[in-house]
């Protein structure tokens, strides 16, 4: 959402290396909200039954997995970057759920949460997190005149409606793009609650959504990862979104001073679609992770 779907079942590709890496370190805005209600409402629109929906089993993903998809899409490389977080694959732990109001169960997201950082020429990169097998999300981060921006980011999600499977993958795009942190020369004139607006739009055409609000910085935190004490800036992103999708989002993400590598992340998102037959269709997801070494493999 940011901090959330997505006919023929198909089986989740690399993410391709556009623009995106595309769309930024937390941007949770839960993109994954128009994706999985539009792909239950199209699907009920053709006649299928929404009581019949469990969402399918969903396994964790594991980490040596991402890291064989890394190596197969981008190769390998260890040379350094002058802005922005080493490229390779990160582990990562958390915890979370995604459900539908009308689904039986919430599917449940983690404990394994890959994460795979591709670069975008020396100031940008891609941020990609993978919550289970049949859910992953990326971001694209860039630091510009000094500071770290979001340009958007993209989800995939895939559905099993009984003998039907689905995939939705849907595009948030944040034109111009969303300030996350001052430039670091400034960063010192800062201070906790500071806020400044932020704005993107998911999807396309008379269903697109459009996402504003304010993100507030929140302080400079220390996160243990590793054993090791990271200096952290904590923000805080706080959605309200319209048109399409009705709703709201909360994401606060802690990226590393250093890097602005997003260390740890936490978020909730609900968000109601208008549905075909009157009424609305709910979506929710809420959870969080933390990166368990700084070190990624390549």
């Amino acid at each position: 959402m940011s901090e959330s779907g997505e006919t023929a079942v198909a089986e989740v590709q690399p993410e391709p290396e556009r623009d995106v890496a595309t769309r930024a370190a937390h941007r949770r805005r839960r993109r994954v909200v128009l994706a999985a209600v539009g792909a239950v409402v199209l699907l009920i629109a053709g006649g299928l039954a929404w009581a019949a929906w469990h969402g399918g089993q969903v396994h964790q993903v594991d980490v040596q997995d991402a890291v064989d998809r890394y190596r197969q899409g981008t190769g390998t490389t260890d040379v350094a970057v002058p802005h922005g977080p080493a490229p390779g694959v990160y582990s990562a732990t958390g915890s979370g759920t995604e459900k539908l109001s009308l689904q039986a169960t919430a599917r449940p997201m983690g404990p394994s949460m890959p994460v795979t950082v591709t670069r975008d020429g020396d100031d940008c990169w891609s941020f990609r997190i993978e919550f289970h097998d049949a859910h992953w999300q990326s971001w694209h981060s860039c630091v510009a005149d000094g500071r770290l921006i979001d340009r958007g980011g993209h989800v995939h999600q895939h559905f099993d409606f009984g003998a039907f499977g689905y995939d939705s993958d849907t595009d948030t795009v944040c034109d111009p793009p969303a300030k996350l942190l001052p430039a670091a020369d400034t960063l010192a004139a800062v201070v906790p609650g500071d806020t400044w607006t932020q704005a993107c739009t998911i999807g396309e055409g008379s269903g697109a959504s459009h996402q504003e609000g304010p993100a507030t910085f929140l302080g400079t935190e220390v996160v243990v990862v590793g054993g090791a004490d990271v200096q952290t800036y904590h923000l805080r992103e706080e959605r309200t979104f319209t048109g399409g999708q009705t709703g709201s989002s909360e994401d606060d993400t802690w990226f590393a001073v250093d890097t602005y590598l997003p260390v740890r992340k936490q978020w909730s998102t609900k968000v109601d679609t208008a549905s075909p037959f009157g009424g609305s269709v709910s979506y929710e997801e809420q959870g969080s992770w933390q990166i368990d070494d700084l070190v990624p493999q390549q």
